[in-house]
Protein backbone atom coordinates (compact mmCIF):
# COMPACT_ATOMS: atom_id res chain seq x y z
CA UNK A 1 0.00 0.00 0.00
CA UNK A 2 1.12 3.63 -0.75
CA UNK A 3 0.98 6.16 1.95
CA UNK A 4 1.23 9.47 1.67
CA UNK A 5 3.71 11.75 3.72
CA UNK A 6 2.06 12.82 6.50
CA UNK A 7 2.49 11.06 9.79
CA UNK A 8 4.52 11.06 13.24
CA UNK A 9 8.54 10.70 12.86
CA UNK A 10 10.72 9.69 15.61
CA UNK A 11 14.57 9.97 15.38
CA UNK A 12 16.35 7.50 17.45
CA UNK A 13 19.81 8.99 18.53
CA UNK A 14 22.73 6.41 18.06
CA UNK A 15 23.39 5.93 21.60
CA UNK A 16 21.78 2.84 23.11
CA UNK A 17 20.35 4.06 26.44
CA UNK A 18 19.34 7.08 24.98
CA UNK A 19 17.19 5.45 22.29
CA UNK A 20 15.88 2.77 24.66
CA UNK A 21 14.76 5.69 27.16
CA UNK A 22 13.03 7.18 23.97
CA UNK A 23 11.67 3.98 22.75
CA UNK A 24 10.06 3.46 26.26
CA UNK A 25 8.37 6.84 26.28
CA UNK A 26 6.71 6.24 22.82
CA UNK A 27 5.83 2.69 24.61
CA UNK A 28 4.16 4.50 27.49
CA UNK A 29 2.43 7.42 25.59
CA UNK A 30 0.51 5.33 23.52
CA UNK A 31 2.63 5.65 20.02
CA UNK A 32 1.13 2.89 18.23
CA UNK A 33 -2.13 2.58 18.99
CA UNK A 34 -5.22 0.84 17.33
CA UNK A 35 -5.37 3.73 15.02
CA UNK A 36 -2.04 3.01 13.95
CA UNK A 37 -2.02 1.76 9.85
CA UNK A 38 1.59 1.71 9.30
CA UNK A 39 5.00 1.98 11.01
CA UNK A 40 8.27 2.12 9.10
CA UNK A 41 11.99 1.80 10.46
CA UNK A 42 14.66 2.82 8.66
CA UNK A 43 18.41 2.28 9.41
CA UNK A 44 21.58 2.75 7.66
CA UNK A 45 24.65 0.64 9.63
CA UNK A 46 28.00 1.75 8.90
CA UNK A 47 30.71 -0.95 8.98
CA UNK A 48 34.00 0.82 8.78
CA UNK A 49 36.40 -2.46 9.00
CA UNK A 50 34.85 -4.06 6.72
CA UNK A 51 34.04 -0.73 4.06
CA UNK A 52 30.12 -1.51 3.81
CA UNK A 53 27.09 0.37 4.41
CA UNK A 54 23.75 -1.23 4.65
CA UNK A 55 20.52 0.42 4.46
CA UNK A 56 17.31 -1.25 5.95
CA UNK A 57 14.07 -0.56 5.73
CA UNK A 58 11.42 -2.08 7.65
CA UNK A 59 7.56 -1.84 6.82
CA UNK A 60 4.98 -3.43 9.51
CA UNK A 61 1.35 -2.77 7.89
CA UNK A 62 -1.25 -3.16 10.27
CA UNK A 63 -4.86 -3.50 8.67
CA UNK A 64 -8.12 -3.10 10.50
CA UNK A 65 -8.86 -6.94 10.09
CA UNK A 66 -5.85 -7.46 12.86
CA UNK A 67 -3.23 -9.34 11.16
CA UNK A 68 0.40 -7.52 10.38
CA UNK A 69 1.79 -7.92 7.11
CA UNK A 70 5.48 -6.77 7.00
CA UNK A 71 8.02 -6.01 3.97
CA UNK A 72 11.87 -5.52 4.64
CA UNK A 73 14.80 -3.82 2.04
CA UNK A 74 18.26 -4.67 2.53
CA UNK A 75 20.92 -2.59 0.31
CA UNK A 76 24.33 -3.02 1.36
CA UNK A 77 26.76 -1.51 -0.46
CA UNK A 78 30.63 -0.42 -0.79
CA UNK A 79 31.61 2.50 0.68
CA UNK A 80 33.16 3.71 -2.32
CA UNK A 81 30.20 3.56 -4.06
CA UNK A 82 28.51 6.30 -2.21
CA UNK A 83 31.86 8.06 -1.01
CA UNK A 84 34.59 9.96 -3.00
CA UNK A 85 37.78 8.57 -2.86
CA UNK A 86 40.92 7.73 -4.66
CA UNK A 87 39.76 4.58 -5.68
CA UNK A 88 36.33 5.60 -6.19
CA UNK A 89 37.51 8.45 -8.44
CA UNK A 90 39.49 6.35 -10.80
CA UNK A 91 36.34 4.34 -11.37
CA UNK A 92 34.80 7.10 -12.10
CA UNK A 93 37.46 8.05 -14.78
CA UNK A 94 36.04 5.72 -17.32
CA UNK A 95 32.43 6.66 -17.30
CA UNK A 96 33.91 10.50 -17.27
CA UNK A 97 35.73 9.72 -20.62
CA UNK A 98 32.12 8.40 -21.95
CA UNK A 99 30.59 12.04 -20.59
CA UNK A 100 33.10 13.93 -22.70
CA UNK A 101 32.57 11.63 -25.84
CA UNK A 102 29.28 12.44 -25.35
CA UNK A 103 29.20 15.75 -25.13
CA UNK A 104 31.53 15.67 -28.15
CA UNK A 105 28.85 14.00 -29.98
CA UNK A 106 25.88 16.29 -29.09
CA UNK A 107 28.10 19.16 -30.33
CA UNK A 108 28.77 17.53 -33.68
CA UNK A 109 25.21 16.19 -33.74
CA UNK A 110 24.05 19.89 -32.88
CA UNK A 111 26.58 21.19 -35.38
CA UNK A 112 24.87 19.25 -37.20
CA UNK A 113 20.96 19.72 -36.99
CA UNK A 114 22.05 23.41 -37.17
CA UNK A 115 23.48 23.10 -40.34
CA UNK A 116 20.62 21.07 -41.82
CA UNK A 117 17.11 21.59 -42.95
CA UNK A 118 15.40 21.32 -38.94
CA UNK A 119 12.28 19.49 -40.49
CA UNK A 120 14.29 16.57 -42.79
CA UNK A 121 16.87 16.39 -39.25
CA UNK A 122 13.71 16.16 -37.11
CA UNK A 123 11.80 13.62 -38.89
CA UNK A 124 14.57 11.59 -39.20
CA UNK A 125 13.80 8.54 -36.39
CA UNK A 126 17.68 7.84 -36.50
CA UNK A 127 18.48 11.39 -35.36
CA UNK A 128 15.68 11.09 -32.67
CA UNK A 129 16.91 8.59 -31.39
CA UNK A 130 20.58 9.28 -31.04
CA UNK A 131 19.19 12.78 -29.14
CA UNK A 132 17.39 10.00 -26.88
CA UNK A 133 20.33 8.11 -26.29
CA UNK A 134 22.16 10.90 -25.41
CA UNK A 135 20.23 11.89 -22.77
CA UNK A 136 19.06 8.65 -21.58
CA UNK A 137 23.43 8.57 -20.64
CA UNK A 138 23.68 12.02 -19.12
CA UNK A 139 20.37 11.43 -16.77
CA UNK A 140 21.98 8.35 -15.68
CA UNK A 141 25.90 9.41 -15.79
CA UNK A 142 23.98 12.66 -13.28
CA UNK A 143 22.06 10.16 -11.17
CA UNK A 144 25.13 8.20 -10.81
CA UNK A 145 26.64 11.62 -9.12
CA UNK A 146 24.17 12.05 -6.79
CA UNK A 147 25.11 9.88 -4.18
CA UNK A 148 28.78 11.38 -4.15
CA UNK A 149 27.00 15.01 -3.90
CA UNK A 150 24.48 13.90 -1.09
CA UNK A 151 26.89 11.71 1.17
CA UNK A 152 29.80 14.68 0.94
CA UNK A 153 26.71 17.63 2.08
CA UNK A 154 26.52 15.19 5.15
CA UNK A 155 29.84 14.90 6.22
CA UNK A 156 29.98 11.24 5.66
CA UNK A 157 32.25 9.14 6.70
CA UNK A 158 33.67 10.93 9.62
CA UNK A 159 37.16 11.63 9.45
CA UNK A 160 39.66 9.59 10.50
CA UNK A 161 41.52 10.13 13.96
CA UNK A 162 45.03 11.50 13.54
CA UNK A 163 48.09 9.15 13.54
CA UNK A 164 50.12 11.41 16.53
CA UNK A 165 48.58 13.16 19.71
CA UNK A 166 50.19 15.80 21.16
CA UNK A 167 49.30 18.28 24.40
Amino acid sequence: TRYQGSGYVQVLPTNYSEASAVLRGLRDVGWIDSATRALFVDLTVWNPASGLISLAKLAVELPPTGEAETFLRLRTSHVRMIVPAEQSVLLLLPEAMLVAMTAFFLFVEGRRAWRSDYVDYLLSWWNLLEWCSMATFLAAFTLRLRPYWIVSRSGFPPPPPPLFFSH
